[in-house]
Parts: structure tokens; sequence; C-alpha cells
């Protein structure tokens, strides 16, 4: 999660004016904080349902469901489940839903590391079927190719710092 570092410098966007609910920014806030401690394993196997709850307004409903889908695989692959297992196929298709809707359009030109990060979890989940690892692939190539203007520096190491905790997950062991 080095581009949500990168991309929320002091994590700044915590302003009245952020796209982001307290919610969202609490989880990656979270995931942040299991990528670069990943060494350790969450303490409870309870992975929260995919549901919305109160207090997510209308206008942060769609990035607050695309952030908790994401990070409920992120999650699981820190209790040894891999990304590819088919529990995480209802958190791919709420992805890829999300994904559909341009609501969310200027939020991943402001915070491209964001939506990288994403789309990083939605590939290594997605099984193959339905068509979503192209979907969710043509997304990242349209991210990564956009890296020149963000930076392809964070684009790179937050790419690697993602395919480590992959490994980990994988139960390949940390490379």
């Amino acid at each position: 999660l080095y581009s949500i570092t990168s991309y929320f410098p002091s994590f700044e966007i915590e302003s009245s004016a952020s796209p982001f609910c307290p919610r969202s920014l609490s989880l990656l806030h979270e995931m942040h904080a299991l990528t670069y401690n990943s060494k350790s394993k969450l303490s409870s196997t309870r992975i929260p349902p995919l549901t919305l709850s109160a207090g997510i307004g209308d206008e942060n409903r769609g990035l607050f469901r695309i952030i908790q889908a994401a990070s409920n695989i992120y999650r699981r692959a820190f209790i040894n489940i891999p990304f590819s297992s088919p529990c995480n196929r209802r958190e791919v298709q709420a992805i890829c839903e999300c994904l559909e809707d341009a609501e969310n359009d200027e939020v991943w030109v402001k915070y491209p590391g964001v939506l990288l990060w994403i789309l990083l979890v939605g590939v290594a989940a997605a099984d193959g079927g339905e068509g979503e690892r192209s979907y969710l692939t043509m997304w990242f190539y349209r991210v990564g190719t956009t890296a020149v203007h963000w930076g392809v520096e964070e684009c790179t190491e937050a790419v690697l710092a993602f395919l480590r905790v992959k490994r980990v997950a994988d139960g390949e062991g940390e490379k």
C-alpha cells in the first residue's frame, strides 16, 4: 500500500473536503498498517460482511463499498486465505460493479494510488470466470500507463509491496 502513503501524505485527505468517509479512511489506514507489518497476522479471523452500515452518506456509498470489498479480500490474505480463494468471489464482483459506475471517476483521477491498490487486490482475487480478471486487468493497465504523470517509482514500489504480501498469502513465504 505504498501508493496509499504516496497519495495521502500524512493522510491529509481527512479534511472535510475529502471524498472518503471516516470508515473508508479507517479501512485504508488498517490496510496500510497490515502491509507494513505483514509479518504479523490478524488477531481476529472475523471479516466484516460486505454491507453498508448506517452513517455512510449517499455520496460515499460506492467509494466505501469498493474500499470495503478490497479490504475484506486483503484482510483474508493475512489469515492464510489466498487471494484466489472462492470466498473472495462476492467482493471481486462488488469491485467490478463499483468500477462500472462512473460516480468515483474524479476520485480515481485525484487518488490513483488507492485505485491501483484496489485493482491489485481485485486482479489477484479474480479467478478468471465471468471476465472479471480481464476487466480488472484492463483497468490496471489504464492506471499503470498514467503512472508517468503521477509517479512511476511510486507505482513500481506499490506493485512490489503488494507482490510481497501476495507471496506470503499464497504460502510462498517472504521473498
